[in-house]
């Protein structure tokens, strides 16, 4: 009876991985939700790989929930607002990075960093797609970048902090500057 069990279980290797796969993402937005500097502390997130993963399947729901409800079923916005969400992280991340070496004169892994905001942006994803709920999910974004760069990251509270609110600044400054090149690249299109 006992080889019958083992044998159903293990029958296919490529089904139980692909569920470790899932099982894996759910657990990570649910450890997130609940503590995300437990999690960043226990898992010593390093490499790309696995924070991007996180990340594209809570963008590609967002964006899908979006494009049946918000957006009035417009590919073109949604495939816009997917890219969007996939490349603001690795902005942060950039600006964080180069932060770290520039300001805090410390040796940064960009890894770290983009787990920080990666991690941090697929937890909030799912959720901000809901009209007013960015007002609620940007804050909460912060905080978890902010406990990827303190626990993750191994850098403390009060320099957590401030690097990811450095960055937010740094990034809408950047924004803010191109506001304008924009506007007229928006012209020319319409």
């Amino acid at each position: 009876m006992e080889e019958t069990i083992t044998a159903a279980a293990g029958s296919d290797p490529a089904e139980s991985k692909e569920q470790s796969r899932d099982n894996g993402y759910f657990q990570a937005v649910t450890s997130l939700i609940r503590n995300p500097s437990r999690y960043f502390a226990e898992t010593g997130v390093a490499g790309l790989k696995a924070p991007f993963r996180v990340l594209l399947i809570s963008a590609a729901f967002h964006a899908a929930v979006s494009f049946t409800y918000v957006y009035g079923r417009s590919i073109p916005l949604t495939l816009i607002l997917l890219a969007n969400s996939l490349a603001i992280p690795f902005a942060m991340a950039g600006l964080a990075w180069m932060l770290q070496i520039m300001v805090m004169g410390r040796e940064a892994s960009f890894s770290k960093s983009f787990a920080a905001f990666a991690y941090a942006s697929a937890a909030t994803l799912i959720f901000s797609w809901i009209p007013a709920m960015g007002f609620l999910t940007e804050p909460w974004r912060l905080g978890i970048a902010a406990a990827g760069f303190a626990k993750g990251a191994n850098l403390g509270w009060k320099r957590g902090i401030i690097l990811t609110v450095l960055s937010v600044l740094l990034f809408l400054m950047f924004l803010w500057s191109a506001l304008p090149l924009l506007l007229k690249v928006k012209a020319l299109v319409m």
